[in-house]
């Protein structure tokens, strides 16, 4: 065992033979962090007068890469100008132990070793990696089977094919954004009987499912009279309009007294149940 001391801040270790072959002779100070090759500062003997932190224990193995990386600078420092090595940065944290106080910190030694992954491994993550992305990308298009499959007839039967491999549904697209009323009228016959005409047109590029309508009746202050829901083949015989096209329909209903003398208005919206 011999004696050491660190350049900077003069504070000795014990370092045995086995911790200099580590990192051929390159240790760092557990004070103030600094790595320096203990054989340049060995002294010929132990003195009892002079305080001496512990034996190093073990280091783990990324600590020793670390300490390996911080060597290599401490080489390129030694070959600098003296003025010029105060700008150069060669610190890193030492390793505590909650047993210990801060004060028993202790001098590590680190191996030239950065052992890298095998080709093998390498490709295999890479393999994971790829099947992850694939993974998330079939989940999507099947979340959105029934928008892309609306998009040309082909997409619909392979949609179709699609559904048939996992047990899913086709349906086509249902969104009430898409549509919009562009006309409306409303107007009684002299039997009491009520006519709801609707003028509304699929604003999207593919067809869309027929939608529902839910109509309600107001009175003079916008109260709500009665309320109906009208179904889509209420509405139209298609269970599905294309795309970017006006659509037409009209709606007859009757209404009882005493509600009948109530209604002064209505508001129409359209949803999918």
């Amino acid at each position: 065992m011999r004696l050491t001391h660190c350049p900077d801040c003069q504070t000795a270790f014990k370092v045995t033979p086995e911790q200099l072959g580590l990192a051929k002779g390159w240790v760092r100070c557990g004070r103030c962090s600094t790595v320096f090759e203990a054989a340049k500062h060995f002294e010929p003997s132990l003195a009892a007068e002079t305080p001496v932190l512990e034996v190093p224990e073990p280091v783990t193995a990324v600590e020793t890469r670390r300490l390996t990386a911080l060597a290599q600078k401490a080489k390129q420092r030694a070959a600098l100008p003296a003025s010029d090595r105060s700008s150069a940065s060669l610190t890193a944290a030492a390793p505590t132990s909650p047993s210990r106080p801060s004060a028993t910190r202790t001098a590590d030694a680190a191996v030239a070793a950065d052992p890298k992954l095998p080709l093998g491994i390498d490709r295999l993550w890479g393999g994971m990696a790829l099947l992850a992305l694939l993974t998330l990308l079939l989940q999507g298009l099947h979340a959105q089977r029934d928008y892309w499959a609306a998009q040309s007839p082909a997409l619909r039967n392979l949609g179709e094919s699609w559904c048939e491999v996992w047990g899913c549904q086709l349906a086509w697209p249902a969104d009430p954004q898409a549509w919009v009323i562009e006309g409306s009228s409303f107007t009684q016959d002299p039997d009491g009987s009520y006519w709801l005409k609707l003028r509304i047109r699929n604003q999207r590029q593919h067809p869309m499912a027929t939608p529902a309508l839910e109509l309600s009746l107001l009175d003079a202050q916008e109260q709500i009279v009665i309320r109906r829901v009208f179904q889509s083949w209420d509405l139209s015989p298609e269970p599905v309009l294309p795309g970017l096209r006006e659509w037409r329909t009209q709606i007859r209903f009757d209404v009882q007294s005493p509600q009948r003398e109530r209604i002064n208005g209505f508001r129409a919206l359209i949803f999918y149940p």
